[in-house]
């Protein structure tokens, strides 16, 4: 629901609410229509990534992440594609 906190936490079981809060998200990142199209093709370049992810208007890093996470690719495949953050802390 709209009034639900997620938190994330590593040692957390997964529940029913925390999946489908997962595959909103990524389907608010991803057209499901699209990914899925996408995905039917079987062809992960870095140049078919590249031109998936201007099509939808999004980092083709995430696009990677997606198709790491679902098992498309492996994930030692397209990284050069990510995004890497320093996160600073200040005391």
């Amino acid at each position: 629901g709209k009034k639900q906190i997620f938190l994330d936490e590593l040692k957390m079981e997964s529940t029913e609410s925390e999946k489908q809060a997962n595959q909103f998200s990524a389907n608010l990142l991803i057209p499901d229509s699209e990914y899925k199209s996408f995905v039917s093709t079987g062809k992960f370049t870095k140049s078919s990534v590249n031109a998936f992810a201007m099509g939808i208007n999004i980092a083709p890093g995430i696009v990677v992440g997606r198709l790491q996470h679902d098992r498309h690719i492996g994930y030692d495949w397209l990284n050069g594609l990510k995004r890497k953050f320093v996160l600073i802390e200040n005391r």
